[in-house]
């Protein structure tokens, strides 16, 4: 599948080229990352980048993922990603995951990047339930989720292991029903 850029007032959504390792490793090289997403290893370890950016066309050609670099519009800098992970075409649902480097924090920038993905989702791939996970600690990460219109569905006690220790994890979804009853399904 050949990604598009995705647009918004302040950002471009684009597939990662390889290019972007040097800066991918750098921003989860910062712990604070790690803190907030279960998913990231502390520390992070040397060549994990350039590894993961491999994984990308993997799951675009078979459809199981879509992800995507954040950038700032007026200057192409690199702010983070999100995503479209464990994509179950046949169900018409995916789950988003998202990171954005933590000097970026705070400025709005994963909200915007998460709904232009949401409606990318929606609209081109007829995705019809969205689902969302952060740690329960995450209280940023949770009104992200929130403000992109997912509503809180549980609470998975000791679900996910960092640095340790387990955490609680928020389970967060949204439905389109209007888009679930189409004469193919």
């Amino acid at each position: 599948m050949q990604l598009p850029n995705l647009n918004t007032a302040r950002l471009v959504l684009r597939p990662y080229v390889i290019q972007d390792a040097p800066t991918v490793q750098s921003m989860l090289e910062d712990r604070r990352i790690a803190a907030m997403c279960a998913s990231i290893p502390w520390p992070y370890p040397p060549g994990a980048a350039e590894e993961w950016l491999g994984t990308h066309e993997v799951h675009h050609d078979q459809l199981t993922g879509v992800i995507f670099a954040v950038t700032r519009r007026q200057d192409d800098v690199l702010l983070g990603t999100v995503s479209l992970l464990d994509v179950h075409a046949a169900d018409r649902r995916a789950e988003v995951g998202y990171w954005i480097a933590a000097e970026y924090w705070n400025q709005g920038y994963c909200t915007e990047a998460l709904q232009a993905l949401m409606a990318f989702a929606r609209n081109t791939l007829g995705i019809t339930r969205i689902t969302g996970r952060c740690l329960a600690h995450n209280r940023a990460s949770a009104r992200v989720l929130e403000k992109c219109g997912l509503l809180q569905e549980g609470v998975l006690h000791a679900h996910a292991r960092s640095e340790g220790k387990y955490h609680d994890v928020l389970a967060f979804g949204v439905c389109w029903p209007e888009r679930m009853h189409s004469a193919d399904g």
